[in-house]
C-alpha cells in the first residue's frame, strides 16, 4: 500500500498517456484500473504498461485488479498486497543496474562521482511500508510534516549491514520512498546494495564507492 505498481500486458491502450502535474487522474487515455469498486490513481498508460498508485488503505493479502481499457473488454488479474515490498529504483549504465542514490550535497552518485566513506547517502525506491501519516490518495506528499516509515530498515552494502538513519516518503512525489544511511566500513569499489524493511529484502543493485 502507498507504492507505485507497474502492470504489464498487450493492447492495454491506444497510445501513450502521461498524467499531468498535480493530482493523479483516475482515468487516463480512456483507461481505468480498480481494485473492487475502488478506482486507482494513474501515472502512466501505454499499450504495454500501466503505472498506478496503490492507496494506503488497500487491504493486505490477495486482491483482484480490473483494468478497463476504453472500449475494450475488462481484464482481471489477482495480485498480492504486502505490508513491505521494497523495490529500489535502478539507473542503467551500459549493461549494469546501479542504485538511484545521491550524495550528502544533493548531487548524484555515479561511477564518475562515487560514494565516499563517512557521508550520508540517500537511496530511492517504493513499497517501503506504512508511514506515520496516512498518504492522501492521488495527491503528492506535502512538504511538512515528514512522513516517516514505521518499520525499521537496514542497508546491506557489500558484506556490511548498515542501520538506516531515517526512511521517509519523499515530499512532492507520489509513491516514492527514500532511505538515508551513513556509509562506513565498506571497501572501495563497486558493491552490491539492497535494503531490508521488516525482514523483507529489496532487489539488489550496484553502488560505486571511492
Amino acid at each position: 500500500p502507498g507504492s507505485i505498481v507497474s502492470v504489464f500486458g498487450a493492447n492495454l491502450a491506444s497510445d501513450t498517456f502521461l498524467a499531468p502535474d498535480g493530482v493523479l487522474p483516475q482515468t487516463l487515455g480512456s483507461l481505468t484500473a480498480r481494485v473492487g469498486d475502488r478506482v486507482l490513481p494513474l501515472f502512466f498508460v501505454s499499450p504495454q504498461q500501466i503505472n498506478i498508485h496503490l492507496p494506503d488503505d488497500i487491504g493486505l493479502g490477495t486482491q483482484v485488479l480490473t483494468v478497463s481499457p476504453g472500449n475494450q473488454p475488462d481484464v482481471r488479474v489477482t495480485f498480492l498486497v504486502a505490508r513491505n515490498a521494497p523495490g529500489l529504483f535502478p539507473v542503467a549504465v551500459d549493461t549494469q543496474a546501479f542504485a538511484m542514490a545521491i550524495h550528502e550535497d544533493g548531487s548524484p552518485v555515479n561511477t564518475d562521482s562515487p560514494a565516499k566513506s563517512g557521508e550520508l547517502l540517500t537511496i530511492y525506491g517504493t513499497g517501503f511500508g506504512p508511514a506515520d501519516h496516512a498518504r492522501l490518495e492521488g495527491f503528492p506528499i506535502p512538504q511538512s510534516p515528514p512522513y516517516l516509515m514505521l518499520d525499521g530498515a537496514t542497508v546491506q552494502a557489500g558484506d556490511v549491514a548498515l542501520p538506516a538513519q531515517t526512511a521517509f516518503a519523499v515530499p512532492g512525489r507520489f509513491g516514492i520512498d527514500a532511505v538515508q544511511f551513513r556509509l562506513a566500513g565498506v571497501a572501495s569499489g563497486t558493491v552490491t546494495l539492497k535494503v531490508t524493511f521488516n525482514g523483507t529484502d529489496s532487489n539488489t543493485l550496484l553502488l560505486p564507492i571511492q
